[in-house]
This record gives structure tokens, C-alpha cells and sequence, in this order.
């Protein structure tokens, strides 16, 4: 590869080691003993990254890509033109800078990438891409991989749109608990008195400085979510092309990822708790071949879309895979409590123990009341709905999530339910899809025995139906022959109380 995957690599060790570095900075600081093994570990990323480069290695023969890599253990990884199911662009700001990408090349069953060149010229990953896409490649590496320029598009999204994706996402809980638990962790390194000293100089008119404090740290927090939407998302655009979706993003690090339509398992619509009430949410298609790095069987494609647009959005590229979310089937009224008893349960433990053993652990009642709350917007929310060979499911944890699911990428379908449930009546059903690193499921709890039927004719009794063999034809007489081999599927009993397994 180019010299810069070596700093590509060394900065990808570093990142390892950033835990032992800061816990020997902290922990070791003023004694002499903790300064070789800083230098140690400084000096081993940079070593190693050197080598790896020196003994990477890779060539194309005929539709193949071969590389031989490993600096102590060697690895030689043989990837064939059939195998390949996706090949991603990235570029970083050391790739852009010296006008490079970063090739990952996926195939099916491996949550990593079977081939990554962190660092190839764009001619080489062209010849790459036409050689294991089998196809000629005129702008899938272009100048817009690199620069970020627009490409025509079925969905793109706007500055206007970047900020209120940043300021309504789910990182902001991320990023304050990180931040609270470091200042916990390194209280007696960092002067709160001076801090609110200094609050206090600049600003003599704030009666309550502590609190001007923490409101400081929340709203650094929310801009620090804002940047990081802008730089993760900036210039997003999908665009429709014949075998495959192509996914470009980055603003610091751009990226080009392609989803195969035959590798696509299913949609997924997800509104967090503070978009669900401006009617926005995140577009998702689970995919067996890859995912980004945070989801390893989830590929985003519209960051920020209003819910009505959702349809006209998947009715572009994925026609039979549109939500048309009106006249939910959802579970019976008897169910609702079962919802709220399994939030409120852990509570009360938690709740308990918190006020027994921590000063001011009694704050934690809170969690009772919210978990009914929650426990009823969980029932209220809950639904599915059968249309010919799709299923949709909505279910909420805190933001609501809803899915369909093609019938053919169903690997696996259960029926759950416990004594508890047996007595109301009630079961669960989850169905299991193919994906990268683990199964990828989607289900819904205590629904009524009643329902299962649906559920049983959709699935099981279709598949049934559909695996058994042919009845042969004798064509010297113009008749079907009986067969004593075709399997036939006895009804299921829907007796009250009783649901199948």
C-alpha cells in the first residue's frame, strides 16, 4: 500500500493504548519508574505500524484479490470475485490529503471487513472495484468521493436539517454521561472551587453559580452533538443504481458505502424520544453483508426524515418494503400491565437498594412512576400489522422503532411465553433475520392467544406449504398421482388458554 497506511496505522494504535496512557499519566505522575513504560508504549504503535506496512502485501489475479499480510504471524486472505459482497470507499482527512481512499472490501458471514487497504491510489481501488464487481466503475470513484460534491440522488439532506438531527439525537445522554462519570473519576484532579470562583468574577449577576456550572456543561454537550452530526452526516446523499444503493457521508471522513438489494433483510424507522414529537426519525436497512462501525448489521440511509416521507423515500428503492403504518393490529387490553410490571419489577430492586446503601439513594423512587409511564407508552405503542408477504412490527423501548420484514429473509420464527403469560392468555413472538456478526430479531410481547393464528398462517404454515415437494405427474394418463410422500401440516389447536411453542 501508499506509505501514509503506516500512519494510518499508527494512529489506529494509538487509539488502543489511549487507556494505559492516560491511567499511567494520571496514576504515575512524578515517579521515575511509570516514564520507561510511557515511552514503551509510544515507541511499540509506531515499530509495529512500520512493519505491518512493509509486510503488506496485495496483487489481482484474474478476479481474485490476494493479500499476504501479519508482521510475526503470516496471513494470506483470497478473496474471489464471487464472494464479495460490497466493496467501501472511505477518506479520511490523511488519505484526502494526500489524494488517497480506503478500500474495505466485505463479504458474507464476517463482522469485519475481509480486506481493508487503508491507504490505495483512486486508479488502483477503481481497478479493484471493476474487478470484484465485475462491472466498469466511470464515477463510483470520483472526485465527489473525495471533495464531497453532490451526486444525483434519491435523498440528500440539508445544513438546516444537520443541526436539528444534532440537537435532537440520542448522543447528548451519551456525551453527559461520559462526561460526568470522567469528573467523578478525576474530581480530586480537577478544582470545582475555582471553576465556580471564576463564574463568579465574570459573572457577579449569576446568583447560583453551581447551577450555571452544570447548564454550561449541558449546553457544551448539546453543540458538541450538533458538530458531530455535521461532521458525520455532512453532504449525505443516497443514490439509486442498478444492483445496489450507494451511501456517501463525511465531512472529516468521508465515506462510500454500497448496500446490495439482494443482501437487504429489512427496514427499520427509528424516532428517538425528542424527534417522535416533531414527526422525524433515522431511516435504516438491515443488511447481511455489512454495517457501519457502530451497528454492525445496520447501514443508515436518510439521517433525518420527516415519517411521511418515509414511504416516497423506500418506494425509490425498495418498493416492497414500504411501511403503510395505518390500522395497527395492536395486543389486548389485558396485556397492558404485563408491559408495566416488567419495567417496574427492576425498579423497585433497584430503588430498594439504592436507598438502603447510597446517601440520598431515596431520589431513585423516581424510577417508579416513570417506569409506569413508560410501561403504558410501551403497550400503547406496540403493534404489528400483516400485509401478504411482509410483516411490520412497532414496538418502543424509550424512542419507537418500527420494522418490516420480508417473508423470505426470515431465518427463524418463535412463540414464547411463561406460566405468567399462559395464564392471561398471552404470548410473544419474535422472528430471527440473517446478519453479520449475530442474528438480528425483531418481535412483539404479550399478544393474545387470538392473534397467533396470523402469525402461524403467515410464517410457518405458508413455509410449510410452500417446501413440499411437487405431486408428480404421470403423463400417460391424464391425471395427478397420489403421493405417500407429501408431508401434510395438521391445524394447530386454538384452545383458550393454550399457545403454541
Amino acid at each position: 500500500m501508499h506509505p501514509v497506511a503506516a500512519i494510518s496505522g499508527l494512529i489506529a494504535a494509538l487509539k488502543e493504548f489511549l487507556v494505559p496512557l492516560v491511567l499511567i499519566y494520571f496514576f504515575g505522575r512524578g515517579e521515575s519508574q511509570y516514564d520507561w513504560m510511557f515511552g514503551l508504549i509510544l515507541i511499540l504503535p509506531f515499530a509495529a505500524s512500520i512493519g505491518r506496512w512493509m509486510r503488506f502485501t496485495y496483487h489481482i489475479e484474474g478476479t481474485t484479490l490476494k493479500v499476504n499480510e501479519g508482521l510475526f504471524v503470516r496471513k494470506k486472505v483470497t478473496v474471489p470475485k464471487n464472494r464479495v459482497q460490497s466493496v467501501d470507499i472511505t477518506a479520511g482527512i490523511i488519505q484526502r490529503i494526500f489524494g488517497l481512499v480506503s478500500v474495505k472490501v466485505q463479504t458474507a458471514g464476517n463482522e469485519q471487513a475481509a480486506v481493508d487497504l487503508t491507504a490505495v491510489t483512486k486508479d488502483d481501488a477503481r481497478e479493484i472495484m471493476e474487478t470484484l464487481r465485475g462491472e466498469t466503475v466511470s464515477e463510483a470513484i470520483d472526485d465527489s468521493t473525495i471533495t464531497g460534491e453532490p451526486s444525483p440522488e434519491v435523498y440528500g439532506i440539508t445544513m438546516k436539517q444537520l443541526l436539528a438531527a444534532g440537537a435532537t439525537s440520542g448522543q447528548i445522554g451519551v456525551i453527559l454521561s461520559i462526561v460526568f462519570t470522567l469528573a467523578s473519576q478525576f474530581d480530586d484532579m480537577i478544582d470545582f472551587d475555582l471553576i465556580i470562583d471564576t463564574f463568579d468574577k465574570w459573572a457577579p449577576f449569576l446568583s447560583n453559580s453551581t447551577f450555571m456550572l452544570v447548564f454550561t456543561v449541558i449546553l457544551g454537550t448539546w453543540l458538541l452533538a450538533i458538530l458531530g452530526a455535521i461532521a458525520t452526516y455532512y453532504n449525505f446523499s443516497l443514490v439509486r443504481k442498478e444492483r445496489e444503493l450507494m451511501v456517501r457521508y463525511g465531512l472529516l471522513k468521508t465515506k462510500q458505502v454500497s448496500i446490495p438489494y439482494n443482501r437487504v433483510q429489512a427496514v427499520r424507522f427509528s424516532e428517538g424520544i425528542l424527534r417522535q414529537p416533531f414527526g422525524y426519525g433515522s431511516l435504516y436497512v438491515e443488511s447481511a453483508g455489512q454495517g457501519d462501525e457502530r451497528q454492525s448489521s445496520s447501514c443508515i440511509i436518510a439521517p433525518y426524515i420527516r415519517a411521511d416521507e418515509v414511504d416516497h423515500v423506500l418506494g425509490e428503492i425498495l418498493p416492497d418494503l414500504t411501511f403503510e403504518t395505518h390500522e395497527l393490529e395492536h395486543p389486548p387490553e389485558r396485556s397492558q400491565w404485563r408491559y408495566v410490571l416488567r419495567l417496574v419489577r427492576p425498579a423497585v430492586v433497584v430503588a430498594g437498594f439504592a436507598s438502603w446503601l447510597i446517601p440520598y439513594g431515596w431520589i431513585s423512587l423516581l424510577l417508579l412512576p416513570l417506569s409506569v409511564v413508560l410501561g403504558m407508552a410501551q403497550y400503547r405503542t406496540a403493534g404489528f400489522r400483516i400485509d401478504g408477504d411482509k410483516l411490520l412490527i412497532r414496538t418502543r423501548s424509550i424512542g419507537r422503532t418500527t420494522a418490516v420484514i420480508k417473508r423470505s429473509r426470515v431465518q427463524a420464527a418463535e412463540f414464547k411465553w411463561n406460566p405468567l403469560m399462559h395464564r392471561r392468555d398471552l404470548w410473544s413472538y419474535n422472528v430471527t433475520l440473517a446478519s453479520v456478526s449475530k442474528n438480528l430479531n425483531f418481535g412483539i410481547s404479550y399478544l393474545g392467544v387470538e392473534q397467533q393464528p396470523a402469525f402461524r398462517s403467515w410464517f410457518i404454515d405458508v413455509l410449510a406449504a410452500q417446501e413440499a415437494p411437487a405431486v408428480p405427474i404421470d403423463e400417460d394418463a391424464d391425471h395427478r398421482v397420489e403421493s405417500d410422500h407429501v408431508p401434510t401440516v395438521p391445524p394447530s389447536p386454538d384452545l383458550p388458554g393454550e399457545a403454541e411453542g
